[in-house]
């Protein structure tokens, strides 16, 4: 009896898989949401390469607004290193406007919008604007900073509330200034400067909210001219490793400083000056650094330098 039953209730059971079968065109986001799952799952092995550069200004000292170095126009020779890097990132540490300003108690890094081509001619995909002189215009010299750049397909990190570009469907970025609060800007736009341990869980929050793109975490900190991190910069760096970021790039003490490997990520203490009018020993500009990041089922792991 049992056997007919079964029998009985086949076709039923046919013509329900015929038409689940059917109805599969129209639930286009489950479709999509399968297809992504494949598709993160085909990318693990795959490589990633970061090129990172430190302190880039425009102006002041030399006629053209730079020193050249190595080849034509501002980033010479290293030009072809940040064009061949899956994402290129510099700090650029210059004020955009019109016409020069007057100085105060400090020098000021200005400079005429057209200097801006050169980032995109060496493709540079993301600045961070986090640092103190990014208002060396004012705050209307910031907003201006930002257009230029959005005219020029190239992002900025580090402007308030949120401080984060997502450069690619890959890389995110977060940039912030620890400078003390005269250079972090008033206005309308100002930068992203976090307190305390507010950095750490802003990283933790990003990671959740991200899942396993790479995150990178630009950092405007620490003493000018020196050659090693403060112990307060290590446990920073660390904690912001340990909260989810796959890289943290330092820059501002103008001077290369040490990497250190923590887990599968890395920290860049001190990226020193890329394009920039010091021709001190300590300050004279040096090449960016390309770092190499592996997908593997739990996400991006730094696998070394070069590339």
């Amino acid at each position: 009896m049992g056997d007919a039953r079964d029998r009985r209730y086949a076709p039923a059971a046919r013509r329900l898989v015929l038409l689940l079968l059917l109805a599969a065109p129209a639930l286009p986001e489950t479709q999509a949401r399968a297809e992504g799952g494949a598709v993160a799952e085909s990318s693990v092995g795959r490589e990633l390469t970061l090129a990172v550069g430190g302190d880039v200004m425009f102006g002041r000292v030399a006629a053209q607004g730079y020193r050249a170095h190595g080849g034509p126009g501002p980033f010479g020779a290293w030009g072809a290193t940040l064009a061949g890097a899956g994402v290129a990132f510099v700090n650029l540490e210059t004020g955009i406007c019109q016409e020069g300003r007057a100085e105060g108690p400090r020098p000021l890094l200005w400079a005429p919008p057209d200097r801006l081509d050169a980032l995109g001619g060496a493709g540079i995909d993301v600045v961070s604007v986090a640092n103190n002189h990014a208002l060396d215009c004012g705050p209307d010299g910031l907003d201006a900073t930002l257009a230029e750049l959005e005219q020029r397909g190239i992002q900025a990190a580090g402007v308030a509330p949120a401080g984060v570009a997502r450069v690619t469907d890959e890389v995110v970025f977060l940039a912030a200034t620890l400078h003390p609060a005269p250079y972090r800007a008033t206005g309308s736009r100002p930068l992203y400067a976090p307190a305390g341990r507010g950095l750490v869980a802003r990283v933790r929050a990003l990671r959740a909210a991200e899942g396993d793109r790479l995150l990178v975490v630009s950092l405007h900190w620490g003493r000018e001219r020196s050659l090693r991190p403060a112990a307060a910069q290590r446990t920073l760096g660390r904690a912001l490793l340990a909260a989810g970021a796959n890289a943290v790039v330092g820059h501002g003490s103008h001077t290369p400083q040490p990497l250190e490997r923590a887990g599968d990520g890395v920290v860049l203490y001190g990226l020193g000056n890329l394009v920039f009018d010091d021709a001190t020993p300590l300050g004279r500009p040096g090449a960016p650094v390309v770092l190499r990041f592996q997908r593997t089922p739990r996400g991006y792991v730094f696998v070394g330098l070069g590339g």
